[in-house]
């Protein structure tokens, strides 16, 4: 670096680079090449970044705020922001602290948030109610990025709370941001439900869902004790509607279009494993309380005995009952009913492949639709 100062020694970086390097040995030397950089290029936001840098380090906290307040007039990204909130807060100034990390996330790019959350967790004491204090009002994108920091450290009454902060509709180029903020905060909630006996857990998730629905973040709205979105017209994205999972059969799922609408088609082709969930959705129930489900299906070419079925399981993958598919050439509507375990607030609805003993593996096509779930009387 002395070869490219002693060459061009008008270029401020070459003693900015220069005095970032003696910094820590030659702390009042680096202090003059720093100077020298900001005489070069007073306008270079950088060069004053450098000098605060080096000015608290020789204990200097006033000018070292005062350069980096010239940095953040003369950059508009939200770097100097944040190194001045950790000023203030190494300084325990805590009102500059917030006020400085709430300009720096109305302006950081998306990538930068779980940082600039992290930091704030962090130097706040991991107290995560205090993220909400520089969360902007209406602006979707940070909102969505600390729910999402939020749920990830199990503060959903937090990131609850932050979703309230949301614009009423979410706005179309975000909203890739706005459902996968949903689902992690509907997921939250649903997995707090499984652990809980109490009902609060499971109808906060529902509450939830529904405001997520009204502010078109997800796809439909859903209710206690019925399914979402039964003749397949919405996309599956999960959460309280269908989700397509993982399963090999599930690469042949299709939402049929003109007249075969409404209706998934699943193809077998003999290759699928011998157990295994197709397709599932969560649904909010009451505990002791009495469901029929009803569906109708129809064949082609696949044995009437194919292992096929609608299933009701527990969290914890218990299964509750099942309904089999008795699989013909024309149209069939299958009926059952089961009763929800006490305790239990909310259960997995699945279509399901069981191989039976001594039977070939499922081959042809079945047609799925109308798939509905009421509440009986006691």
């Amino acid at each position: 670096m002395s070869m490219a100062i002693r060459m061009r020694p008008d270029v401020d970086r070459y003693w900015r680079i220069r005095a970032s390097a003696d910094m820590e040995r030659h702390p009042r030397r680096a202090e003059r090449y720093a100077e020298h950089a900001v005489e070069l290029a007073p306008t270079a936001w950088r060069n004053w970044r450098q000098l605060a840098l080096i000015q608290y380090q020789l204990g200097d906290s006033a000018q070292a705020e005062a350069s980096l307040v010239r940095a953040a007039g003369l950059d508009r990204g939200y770097v100097p922001h944040m190194e001045l909130a950790n000023l203030a807060w190494l300084l325990g100034d805590m009102p500059r602290f917030w006020t400085e990390n709430a300009k720096a996330l109305r302006i950081s790019p998306v990538k930068a948030y779980p940082g600039i959350f992290n930091e704030i967790y962090h130097l706040a004491g991991e107290h995560p109610r205090q993220l909400e204090r520089i969360l902007p009002v209406g602006q979707a994108p940070p909102i969505c990025g600390a729910i999402q920091f939020l749920c990830a450290h199990r503060a959903v009454k937090v990131a609850t709370n932050a979703w309230r902060l949301m614009p009423r509709r979410c706005p179309q180029e975000w909203g890739w941001a706005c459902q996968t903020a949903a689902l992690t905060l509907s997921g939250a909630w649903l997995t707090e439900a499984q652990k809980s006996t109490a009902s609060p857990p499971a109808q906060r998730c529902l509450d939830f869902w529904n405001r997520a629905a009204a502010a078109g973040a997800v796809v439909a709205p859903a209710a206690e004790g019925a399914i979402t979105d039964g003749r397949f017209g919405y996309p599956w994205i999960g959460g309280l509607t269908w989700n397509p999972g993982q399963a090999q059969s599930l690469q042949r799922i299709r939402v049929g279009t003109g007249e075969e609408a409404n209706r998934v088609v699943l193809a077998f082709d003999g290759s699928e494993p011998d157990h295994q969930q197709l397709f599932w959705q969560w649904v909010i129930v009451q505990p002791s309380q009495t469901y029929q489900v009803t569906f109708d299906v129809r064949g082609d070419q696949v044995r009437r005995a194919s292992g096929l079925a609608l299933s009701a399981m527990q969290g914890n993958g218990k299964r509750i009952w099942a309904l089999p598919a008795q699989i013909g050439d024309s149209w069939q509507t299958m009926r059952g009913v089961f009763s929800v375990p006490a305790n239990v607030h909310a259960i997995l609805l699945a279509f399901t492949y069981d191989r039976p003993l001594g039977v070939p593996s499922a081959r042809g096509q079945v047609l799925l639709s109308n798939v509905h779930m009421t509440a009986t009387a006691h």
